[in-house]
């Protein structure tokens, strides 16, 4: 009977636990979202969409140009050039890459479109350091 009592007690809590996972909500796993993009930037995408991006930006301190924004490309190891590429063509300006990471300033409609490369691991915000 202990057996028994103590074999379920480790099987409801492993499922405890299993359903804790799933219930997880990593950047950009919801449905309809992008994987590749940033939980930010899929917000960013999402408000563009609804024509909201101003009230976006205002409250959330992300900062767009003529309906881009400065992105940093993670890259597949050794695919930069490739990444670079598929920015430029996506309409990106000022691109530039170093390591394995592609700086660039996208138009916020073609975000969507470079999730899609094959050479892009994660597009996300620059980092802004600590004023501490």
């Amino acid at each position: 009977m202990l057996k028994q009592t103590s074999t379920t007690s480790i099987l409801l809590i492993i499922a405890a636990l299993l359903s804790g996972i799933a219930a997880l909500s990593l950047p950009g796993c919801e449905p309809g979202e992008n994987p590749g993009l940033s939980n930010k930037l899929n917000r960013l995408v999402q408000a563009y969409r609804q024509g909201e991006v101003e009230e976006f930006t205002r409250q959330r301190g992300t900062e767009t140009i003529d309906g881009s924004v400065r992105v940093i490309i993670e890259c597949v190891p050794g695919q930069v050039e490739a990444a670079a590429e598929a920015a430029t063509d996506a309409g990106a300006q000022q691109v530039r890459s170093r390591d394995n990471l592609v700086k660039a300033l996208v138009p916020i409609a073609n975000l969507t479109a470079l999730d899609e490369v094959e050479s892009i691991h994660l597009i996300r915000l620059p980092w802004e350091p600590s004023e501490e």
